[in-house]
């Protein structure tokens, strides 16, 4: 299976709860405006507020967010639950914008990002058939390897992403 692909669903269903952590500040709380990837707050994967994001707490996010998607509360997501919560989150992201969502692109994208997911082609995914990208965020993000992420280990990587997509958009 196509690991960008995979990415984008997770990303599109947990809406964050998997990927690098990286947020800015509790008001622009995201780890990038535009494109793939996570987007969630700090503070609120940090279910504790004691400053750290553990495993635990990444965790049990994403089942959380897996969960908001589950409308019916089925324990799977349908591809009409997947359409639902891409429409939303397509209107949030050009709510401040002129720009249109293009539905058809929307539909055709969800319809292989569907397929991609849904491992055992049974018209359903559950949140076993979603990458989880913890282990690795963490090995990435955790640089004093104490098994929990800070706020400024949360910053710096955000800040070295940023500059790793300004390098990679001007060269």
């Amino acid at each position: 299976m196509n690991k960008f692909v995979k990415l984008t669903i997770a990303s599109t269903l947990t809406l964050g709860a998997i990927g690098i952590v990286m947020s800015n500040s509790a008001a622009a709380g995201s780890m990038h405006k535009k494109g793939h990837g996570a987007h969630f707050e700090f503070e609120k994967v940090d279910a504790n507020s004691d400053g750290y994001i553990t495993k635990a707490e990444m965790s049990a996010h994403r089942v959380a967010k897996f969960e908001q998607k589950d409308a019916n509360g089925d324990g799977s997501i349908s591809q009409d639950e997947m359409k639902t919560a891409m429409e939303a989150r397509m209107a949030e992201r050009h709510a401040n914008s002129d720009r249109k969502p293009n539905a058809a692109k929307m539909e055709k994208r969800l319809g292989r990002m569907f397929r991609a997911m849904d491992e055992n082609s049974d018209g359903k995914i559950v949140i076993e058939e979603l990458p989880n990208f913890a282990d690795r965020m963490f090995a990435r993000v955790d640089t004093d390897k104490d098994d929990k992420i800070s706020k400024e280990e949360s910053d710096a990587a955000k800040k070295k992403r940023k500059n790793h997509k300004k390098k990679k958009n001007n060269g």
